[in-house]
């Protein structure tokens, strides 16, 4: 196909605007238990909370299989979240390898303002990982706010907890034939809210190669110049200078960029991932993404040509939520830049009743964008502009919301 077609093909259907509803929606993979779906909320900045009235039979929970990350075998696993820890001692609780009933079989990890105690198949008492209780509730756990929890399963099953950086000096030993139970499968892990008013945010899972992230709050980044280095780069450096530059998007995709910041994208450097640009530039002052460095190749974003490959990713929704940023997305430029391998390029998506004005790509070269199906389908179809809208909602599957 010609190069030249296809990338003024992709840059119009990505110009397209929809009307999207602005709500709080649930990850696919994360879902409320025992008919609670109106009591479980994902607040406007991205929090999971739990606003209605305890049941009479138990806490309230969320089931999660992490998108089948964790279904079969919970060893090797790492849980990071922040939870809300109550000051009136209500507890927090994480459930692993649970049939899908509060009272089944599975580890439990409860947490409150008093201890951590580890428990297997819901009998207790348990094992208290908190050992040093004085020390945890005078210097560690904080009530009334959020605290930051990891939950480290080894491969033998031995569970350790940090609590706000602290290690807490007892191990749990969880049986393995709980962990990776033949049956119930699939098998649910569970987040149960001892009490109404409940929060928790950034959850992160990691098992072998794979991560999940969810409820991240939205935060913004302020509009000054970030490198990234796909090379040489490292994504727990500040960005903030050449030789401090990050290694991936994944400190600009869940950010709100300021009017005046940079996204500059380091020559001869590949990245397999989409790259998502949220907020709003003036103006005079406009937001780019642009190039830096002396090699003689463009950066490039390079995917795998899947149908719902999309390069760049222009966008007041956040992805995680679903929730509708209030922002604009005017005054964008996308420019020396290289976007291959992709079924869509660049994708502009907004909220239909936001004023959005000024958008601008210059010098980006397009290389085997796959749209041949796009093209087929339009010059096959007598209502052009149906098929447009037809494609674009095709071609968004990974978007989420």
């Amino acid at each position: 196909m010609n190069s030249r077609y296809t990338s003024i093909l992709i840059i119009l259907l990505s110009f397209t605007i929809f009307s999207f509803k602005a709500f709080a929606a649930f990850p696919t993979d994360i879902w409320p238990q025992a008919g609670q779906t109106a009591q479980w909320t994902v607040s406007a900045t991205n929090e999971l909370c739990f606003d209605g009235t305890q049941p009479g039979f138990g806490p309230a929970t969320i089931a999660t299989t992490f998108g089948n990350l964790v279904s079969n075998d919970y060893t090797g696993l790492k849980i990071k979240f922040d939870a809300y820890i109550s000051a009136a001692g209500e507890s927090t609780t994480l459930v692993l390898s649970s049939n899908g009933v509060w009272g089944g079989k599975g580890i439990l990890i409860e947490m409150n303002k008093y201890s951590i105690v580890g428990v297997s198949n819901f009998s207790y008492p348990g094992t208290m990982i908190t050992s040093d209780v004085p020390t945890y509730q005078n210097s560690i756990v904080k009530t009334g706010m959020y605290n930051s929890f990891i939950v480290d399963v080894s491969a033998a099953g031995i569970i350790t907890v940090t609590v706000n950086g602290y290690v807490c000096p007892t191990t749990y030993a969880a049986a393995l034939s709980v962990l990776q139970a033949a049956a119930p499968v699939p098998r649910f892990a569970y987040f149960c809210a001892g009490f109404t008013g409940f929060k928790l945010k950034n959850l992160n899972v990691q098992k072998a190669s794979e991560t999940r992230q969810y409820f991240t709050p939205v935060t913004t980044l302020p509009g000054i110049s970030y490198y990234i280095d796909a090379i040489n780069g490292s994504d727990i450096a500040t960005g903030t200078s050449e030789s401090d530059a990050w290694k991936t998007f994944v400190n600009v995709n869940k950010r709100v960029l300021a009017a005046g910041t940079k996204i500059l994208l380091k020559k001869g450097s590949v990245w397999n991932q989409r790259l998502e640009i949220r907020g709003a530039g003036t103006q005079d002052n406009w937001i780019q993404v642009d190039s830096y460095g002396s090699d003689s190749n463009k950066p490039k974003i390079s995917l795998t040509n899947h149908k719902d490959d999309i390069a760049l990713l222009i966008c007041d929704l956040d992805k995680t939520s679903g929730t509708a940023r209030s922002q604009s997305i005017s005054y964008i430029k996308i420019q020396n830049i290289e976007i291959s391998d992709t079924r869509m390029g660049i994708y502009y998506r907004s909220i239909t009743g936001t004023t959005n004005t000024g958008f601008v790509v210059d010098n980006v070269t397009f290389n085997n964008i796959n749209c041949d199906p796009v093209l087929i389908a339009l010059n096959s179809a007598s209502d052009k502009n149906a098929e447009i809208t037809s494609q674009l909602l095709a071609s968004k599957g990974n978007l989420e919301t």
